[in-house]
């Protein structure tokens, strides 16, 4: 078994979309001129991928702030790998069935004695159902967040997917995701007031509907807010933290980030 198609396993990606890749890498030369500049710095990761304008209006008064996650910005600016802001599967296949779609938000702190007010703002699709506070977590960076969970109720179809973006790539796209509430901060990770937040996507993928292929559950979270941005753990591929033991994290909480 070669590199590729080991890799590849490791991922979850399947053998016919390794050999996709691999027909259409040889030869270079041939294909290089069809291929968007862009797509070959688009970051993938497992599932629902896709970016969120995280707005933040800090409360200094009640060592909190407003925070406002907004998949469909209309001036968010540029997003990490230059692929447009929204929630969206990359790489679908007709025979690909979509199930469990869900975001959970975990905002930092043991928040099981006093709810967390969510509101819907502009343009927030009713497909996205929720919040439901689904209790607490211990994340990557040591502290202890709690979860509130959207679930998507939405109709995930392989045959909506297209190419409506300029870079040319092809997306299957969820609806927009626009909430926001007020969280108070709390003592944690050596800051007085402490409002981080995790954002985690998961998604469950049949390969092959009714076939012989299981389905896998595919998710992967990023971190914003006090201790600065990180990426978590992945079901399909695991990614090293973005802050190392003992490095300083973070610092004044910013007014916007992309999750």
């Amino acid at each position: 078994m070669n590199n590729d198609v080991e890799r590849a396993q490791e991922t979850g990606i399947s053998r016919r979309t390794v050999a996709k890749a691999v027909a259409w890498s040889v030869p270079a030369i041939a294909v290089a001129a069809t291929v968007p500049i862009a797509a070959a710095s688009l970051r993938k990761d497992p599932g629902i991928n896709g970016w969120v304008l995280v707005n933040t209006d800090p409360d200094f008064w009640s060592c909190g702030a407003e925070l406002t996650f907004n998949s469909a910005p209309r001036n968010g600016g540029r997003t990490p790998d230059g692929a447009p802001f929204g929630l969206y599967v990359y790489d679908v296949e007709d025979p690909n069935v979509f199930s469990d779609a869900k975001m959970i938000i975990w905002v930092i702190g043991d928040r099981s004695a006093g709810e967390i007010n969510w509101s819907t703002r502009s343009g927030h699709s009713s497909s996205w159902s929720g919040p439901t506070r689904i209790g607490t977590q211990v994340k990557h960076d040591g502290q202890t967040y709690t979860g509130y969970q959207w679930t998507y109720t939405g109709p995930i179809l392989a045959s909506d997917r297209g190419i409506t973006d300029p870079d040319g790539v092809e997306r299957l796209k969820l609806r927009n995701f626009h909430v926001r509430a007020h969280v108070d901060g709390v003592r944690a990770g050596g800051y007085r007031c402490n409002v981080t937040y995790w954002i985690e996507r998961m998604i469950t993928i049949d390969p092959d509907g009714n076939g012989p292929l299981p389905a896998e559950v595919h998710k992967f979270q990023r971190r914003g807010g006090t201790m600065g941005d990180a990426s978590g753990y992945g079901s399909l591929r695991s990614r090293r933290s973005a802050v190392e033991p003992g490095e300083q994290e973070g610092g004044p909480l910013p007014a916007s980030a992309v999750v």
